[in-house]
């Protein structure tokens, strides 16, 4: 965004300041340099432009302060774009130098720039008299001629009133006619007309009124847009703020909810555990105990085959070498009726004590299975998983059934696997 006039000047002001030096002295009578800041330096340059616009025999004049007026408009569009950082001073002072005077002082870090003209400037004390004899001067010589050397001589003669006399017998226009000039006011001092009195007082002091005025409006405009668009600002960063509330609020009320509901899920976490706790190491002892009584009746299994073995072998042995007594002593009984009825008994001791075996690592399988779906349960519910109340129920028919020792087939227990393709459904929702 572009800065505004004001803006412009405020950023001058407190690194710069300006002051008008006459190049030629006879270009001024009471003339005394002012300080002054970047929109006076500015008016300073206008009043005397339009001074010399229209004027005959003003060209150079004119063509001296519109190259002023070039210079503070590149100015211009050099601080409308500026940014704002530290360094910008710098490069702010240097372009001043470069591009409108070479001569300038350093006076605590405000420098001050000297810019010379080759020109009469209004802001002489004396500026109306020099005026009235510009006005003098044209209305006898049409064309304009030679007009920077007769106000020359007018200023040298104002300056050393002697010399008046000399330039009465020049023949140039421009000695000749500023020594008339004064001799003619010093002959009649008062003689001033009211036409040329409002020409030169009333019409200038007007003029002067109304660009003040307009000034005055063109500033009033400036501030009011100024604040306008400041309000804007101030309004996109208050909207810009309340979206960002809304949206924190939004994230907040959605962090919110998700607490809310890990918390239910831990809450009814917590409930399912003090509830399965239990159980679940209950079931773990009894698998423990099943374990080790596996392991004992297996070490069972082993003495008894230890054992029975090589009395059955024995017996066998014994059998087939008195065979004849014994069947004399028991006229029902065979060789082989007692062979195999020795056999028979070995291999029913020996599957019983299997069967107890495999049931007590059946019944240690099912405790196990039952605390691995108590600990599965509760990492569903952990993370959020809703289970209605019928598959609850399912869950804990499951869970507190009837365990089967499997010695005996029974047609009430559960099956297992549907249980878990029922969990697994609900894990995927």
């Amino acid at each position: 965004m572009k800065r505004t006039k004001a803006q412009i000047d405020n950023l001058l002001d407190d690194i710069a300041q300006f002051t008008v030096l006459l190049s030629d002295s006879n270009y001024g009578i009471n003339y005394e340099p002012k300080y002054l800041n970047f929109s006076s330096f500015g008016r300073v340059i206008d009043e005397n432009l339009e001074y010399w616009h229209d004027k005959k025999g003003g060209q150079g004049f004119r063509a001296e302060w519109q190259n002023l007026r070039n210079k503070v408009n590149s100015i211009k569009e050099y601080l409308e774009v500026i940014d704002d950082r530290p360094e910008s001073r710098d490069d702010i002072l240097n372009y001043l130098y470069s591009n409108l005077s070479y001569d300038r002082v350093d006076n605590n870090g405000k420098y001050t720039y000297r810019i010379s003209v080759n020109s009469p400037i209004i802001s002489d004390t004396s500026w109306q008299s020099i005026d009235r004899f510009i006005d003098f001067y044209l209305d006898r010589v049409d064309d304009g001629r030679e007009l920077s050397d007769a106000i020359r001589t007018y200023v040298e003669l104002c300056k050393n009133p002697t010399r008046v006399g000399n330039g009465l017998y020049q023949s140039s226009n421009y000695s000749y006619y500023p020594a008339l000039f004064i001799l003619k006011n010093e002959l009649s001092p008062k003689n001033v007309s009211i036409k040329n009195f409002e020409q030169k007082t009333l019409r200038p002091a007007q003029d002067k009124l109304e660009q003040l005025l307009e000034e005055a409006g063109e500033n009033q405009q400036e501030i009011t847009h100024f604040i306008e668009e400041k309000r804007k600002e101030v309004q996109d960063q208050v909207d810009k703020n309340i979206a960002e509330m809304d949206d924190y609020k939004s994230k907040v009320d959605d962090w919110e909810a998700e607490k809310h509901e890990v918390l239910n899920a831990l809450e009814e976490t917590y409930r399912n555990k003090l509830q399965l706790e239990a159980p679940e190491k209950l079931w773990n002892e009894r698998s423990e105990k099943y374990r080790r009584k596996a392991g004992c009746w297996t070490c069972g299994l082993v003495l008894a085959v230890a054992i029975l073995l090589p009395v059955v072998a024995w017996f066998i042995n014994s059998l087939h070498k008195s065979p004849k007594e014994i069947t004399d002593k028991i006229s029902l009984l065979s060789e082989q009726i007692l062979f195999i009825g020795a056999i028979s008994f070995f291999v029913y001791i020996i599957r019983i004590i299997v069967k107890i075996v495999m049931s007590n690592h059946h019944i240690a399988m099912e405790y196990e299975q039952k605390a691995a779906l108590t600990r599965f349960y509760q990492a569903l519910t952990y993370k959020g998983i809703e289970v209605d109340d019928n598959e609850k129920l399912i869950i804990m028919s499951a869970l507190f059934s009837k365990v089967d020792t499997g010695l005996v087939k029974t047609s009430e227990s559960v099956d297992l696997d549907s249980v878990l393709g029922l969990i697994a459904r609900n894990s995927g929702k």
